[in-house]
């Protein structure tokens, strides 16, 4: 017994003949068969249709690819101007500072007249300014403190000065060191390239130690061994040894090493430490700008 098509009552589809529900059923499924290639058909036609309407106006094809019937797109006609600033344009290079702010200006006059060269004397009520923005030449400034000793006279005691306390016990001063410790942080450069960076605009050198010290606060403090004297700090025999980043570097990475539960690549984990960085420098100049 066969299931009547879908439309047709069961008692209906019981009454007809044999050979009738078989031609239906016949039918029905040649109605199928279509269907699925009348499907196929309209998708290798719209695809035809796409490669067929394909140029170098729409698609990566060269222009050599087109048919002798593709019209070449239209050049547009010129409206007469030539490129770039029209005159009466507004430039757009930097805003001229006002006068109170200009720490010199240099009166140029012309000698002679550009067309019959007659001598020219007198004054512009209102000149042409061109302004020159320039930084001061970057000396270093180097101040030594000499601390003496003196003997006292009366018990022979001596006695050495003493620096002020406004004078840092660091070999460099306060603004020195800010600089140092951006450069390192804000601005997160490497060691070398920040060592680079001060000689070329300073002169000078700064050990590795020092400019370590300053960007992340202070030297790891070394333990000494009371048989050997031998000095280690405590990351001495660990894969931290002779690393040149902070341990806070090394911590947030064992932490999303421990955290990514499929593994996570040096690229991936290098890209959220330098995130987490900068998310932490931007927070800590926020919280400066806000105090």
């Amino acid at each position: 017994m066969s299931t009547p098509p879908a439309g047709i009552p069961e008692a209906d589809w019981l009454s007809w003949p044999p050979e009738a529900r078989q031609f239906i059923l016949a039918q029905q499924q040649e109605i199928v068969q279509l269907r699925s290639k009348l499907t196929a058909l309209a998708t290798e036609l719209a695809s035809l249709r796409e490669q067929i309407g394909r140029s170098s106006r729409n698609s990566s094809k060269p222009p050599s690819s087109d048919g002798p019937g593709f019209k070449p797109p239209a050049q547009r006609k010129g409206n007469g101007r030539k490129r770039g600033g029209q005159p009466g344009h507004p430039g757009s290079g930097p805003e001229l500072q006002p006068i109170e702010r200009v720490n010199e200006v240099v009166e140029h006059h012309p000698d002679a007249c550009r067309r019959c060269g007659s001598l020219l004397h007198g004054e512009d009520p209102d000149p042409l300014r061109h302004q020159v923005i320039e930084i001061p030449p970057i000396t270093p400034l180097v101040i030594v403190h000499r601390l003496h000793r003196l003997v006292c006279p009366c018990c022979s005691t001596s006695t050495c000065a003493t620096l002020p306390a406004d004078v840092e016990a660091s070999p460099y001063g306060p603004r020195l060191s800010a600089l140092v410790g951006l450069l390192g942080s804000v601005f997160p450069l490497s060691f070398s390239k920040a060592q680079a960076l001060l000689d070329q605009l300073l002169g000078m050198e700064i050990s590795r130690g020092h400019e370590h010290g300053l960007v992340y606060g202070r030297r790891l403090k070394r333990y000494q061994c009371r048989h050997c004297g031998h000095q280690a700090t405590l990351t001495a025999g660990t894969i931290m040894q002779a690393t040149k980043l902070p341990l806070t570097t090394w911590f947030l990475a064992l932490y999303l090493i421990g955290q990514a539960k499929t593994g996570i690549s040096s690229l991936e984990l290098s890209r959220h430490l330098r995130e987490l960085r900068h998310g932490l420098a931007a927070a800590q100049q926020d919280s400066a700008g806000d105090g």
